[in-house]
């Protein structure tokens, strides 16, 4: 019944050859299958290639979702085809030495690791229920989400990414997961307990990644971000973040 989620560069759904999907401006596909869901994403470079993309994967898929880069022209074509506008993505990219960012103050007891699981699930299921990545369809109810956070979390655990948790006296109430690719570090999912939102206590997790980076000799720290989620684009702006490479996420149920 789970979803198998898996980080990936290039899949090959349909049989779709490299050559052909570089033809079509097709940069990243994925096929996964969950419950009656076959979801097939795609990230497309060439927007006029958008009804091509659609035949490919119709005959067997229930959702078509689609990553573009974000524009005027892309939408007409996005639209054209029958899918609907779900998200805008920005890419946030910290210069780890260029960034003077302090913490001033501190309400979280920080630690590293991947003790508290279930807690850390617990939030991700509340704080994510509308997000593109881990709902894909309306009928998706908050055990579906969760069900797909928790794979999400254990393919971020065996890939041996970096944990901080933030504690308030003895409870869990944020977390922030931190992925190292030579000397970038990817901020891959990050949370804070709906009780402790207004205290703007994320940005102490925010500030942990960034010192880790400063440690390690790690010279960008970059994250994926929602433009509707305010508190993360204000967090990075904090830490003197440039923003780039806008993406909208579209979305089409094809059965």
């Amino acid at each position: 019944m789970a979803m198998k989620y898996e980080r990936i560069t290039f899949a090959n759904p349909q049989e779709l050859s490299l050559d052909s999907a570089r033809e079509l401006g097709i940069v990243e596909a994925s096929r996964q299958d969950y419950r009656a869901h076959r979801i097939v994403a795609v990230k497309l470079e060439v927007p006029e290639n958008i009804k091509k993309v659609i035949e490919l994967f119709k005959e067997d898929t229930t959702i078509v979702q689609v990553c573009m880069p974000a524009g005027i022209c892309s939408a007409s074509y996005m639209h054209s085809a029958g899918l609907d506008f779900l998200d805008r993505y920005v890419i946030a990219c910290v210069n780890v030495a260029k960034s003077d960012f302090t913490l001033k103050k501190r309400r979280l007891a920080v630690r590293n690791g991947w003790e508290d699981r279930e807690t850390i699930l617990d939030i991700a299921a509340k704080s994510f229920s509308r997000d593109s990545r881990f709902r894909w369809a309306a009928d998706m109810g908050p055990r579906d989400i969760k069900n797909v956070l928790s794979e999400y979390l254990d393919a971020s655990y065996a890939s041996e990414d970096i944990v901080f948790r933030g504690y308030s006296k003895d409870d869990l109430v944020a977390f922030l997961i931190l992925e190292r690719i030579g000397e970038e570090a990817i901020i891959r999912l990050a949370a804070v307990d709906a009780r402790y939102r207004a205290l703007g206590v994320a940005v102490e997790l925010y500030y942990e990644a960034l010192e880790y980076c400063r440690q390690a000799d790690i010279r960008a720290l970059s994250g994926r971000v929602s433009t509707s989620n305010t508190s993360a684009m204000n967090i990075y702006s904090l830490l003197d973040a440039r923003f780039s490479q806008a993406e909208d996420v579209y979305i089409m149920m094809a059965k």
